[in-house]
């Protein structure tokens, strides 16, 4: 059964070697990937200060009430 299997999967044409991305799609995937990457660091960088806001508010709670909060 597996053997059937392999020979079948085998004897497929790839289909990602059918697909062609012209010169326009390219630059529009490429433009939309840059867009991606640059909202994941927007948010990477937004999160590390909330976490930078989050631990200098608990360090302020030591100081203030003299035990850990977390």
């Amino acid at each position: 059964m597996e053997q059937n299997q392999r020979n079948r999967v085998r004897g497929t044409r790839d289909r990602s070697s059918d697909l062609r991305m012209n010169t326009f799609d390219r630059a529009r995937a490429r433009e939309e990937m840059d867009q991606a990457i640059r909202l994941a660091e927007l948010t990477l960088a937004a999160f590390a200060r909330i976490r930078q806001s989050l631990r200098s508010a608990g360090q302020a709670m030591t100081l203030a009430y003299g035990r850990y909060w977390s």
